[in-house]
């Protein structure tokens, strides 16, 4: 599943958060309708419901451009919409994970980086959004540990020389700030 390039328009973001709006308010009473012993193992909600890519990408779309304008707050459901459907899906985790950040929810936001990071491109990036949701929760030695791994995962890929250099800054920063000062001690 590859996003499109063009963005959405304002009547196509409206529409498409309302149809996901309406979509999840009738899934709960399907949801209870169902018998977890006779879904298969390793059968995500999508597939149970015969979803697709034409169904994922413009609710995709819509949730980028939101993020892109700052929208986080309104992006927040689609995304969650989306990794509730493909849970292993590499940037529906990640697009719910970056929602959940920036609207200060680190705990759940540092949890979804966590599983965003799974082999992929990615995971460089995910794991140092994943340590700054640890700093913001004060766990100074998991955020360290975590500015760590992506450094080491970035200097797998020269075009993350950045990345690098921000992983590199923010651990030695933690490691020089007294435990005391962090909110530890």
């Amino acid at each position: 599943m590859s996003a499109s390039h063009t963005p959405p328009r304002s009547t196509e973001l409206r529409a498409v958060m309302e149809a996901v709006t309406a979509e999840l308010n009738e899934l709960a009473p399907a949801l209870q309708q169902l018998d977890p012993n006779t879904v298969p193992a390793g059968v995500s909600l999508g597939q149970l419901r015969g979803l697709t890519a034409s169904t994922y990408l413009p609710v995709y779309d819509a949730a980028r451009e939101l993020c892109d304008q700052g929208r986080f707050q309104e992006a927040l459901p689609l995304a969650i919409y989306l990794v509730g459907h493909e849970p292993r899906y590499q940037p529906f985790v990640f697009i719910a994970a970056s929602c959940l950040q920036r609207t200060g929810e680190f705990a759940a936001a540092a949890e979804l980086y966590a599983a965003a990071a799974n082999d992929g491109a990615n995971d460089a990036l995910a794991v140092f959004r994943m340590g700054e949701c640890l700093e913001a929760l004060k766990l100074r030695k998991e955020a360290g540990e975590a500015f760590d791994e992506a450094l080491d995962l970035g200097r797998r890929n020269p075009a993350l020389w950045q990345l690098q250099d921000w992983a590199m800054s923010r651990a030695q920063a933690l490691n020089a700030q007294p435990a005391s000062e962090a909110g530890q001690g």
